[in-house]
């Protein structure tokens, strides 16, 4: 089984963001316990704050499918919804290790 790292761009309307971090929180924090989670983390742009740049690294696609069914990921998506700006960019890929081992992978 290969590893997937998830990488999702959320344009977040003006006035709207620390709303849209809040809602991840809770959501970040059931993702953490779930098996087969290595990674969720949620970072800003540094040139937009209204960009939100959340990286998730799972043991393998069966370990997120299961994670896109959980409540938590539901209500995240209903919450979250309504606060971007336009639809977030999503890439699910698989990771290509070069160089350093440590420090070429995710």
């Amino acid at each position: 089984m290969a590893q997937l790292v998830v990488v999702v761009h959320m344009l977040i309307q003006k006035g709207r963001t620390e709303e849209a971090i809040s809602a991840f929180a809770p959501a970040i924090e059931s993702s953490h316990a779930e098996p087969g989670c290595s990674l969720c983390a949620l970072h800003r742009d540094v040139h937009d704050p209204d960009t939100l740049v959340l990286i998730e690294q799972w043991e393998s696609r069966e370990a997120h499918d299961r994670h896109l069914e959980q409540p938590h990921v539901q209500k995240l998506t209903e919450t979250v919804s309504p606060l971007v700006s336009e639809l977030p960019r999503i890439t699910i890929s698989e990771p290509l290790p070069v160089g350093q081992v440590a420090q070429g992978l995710i």
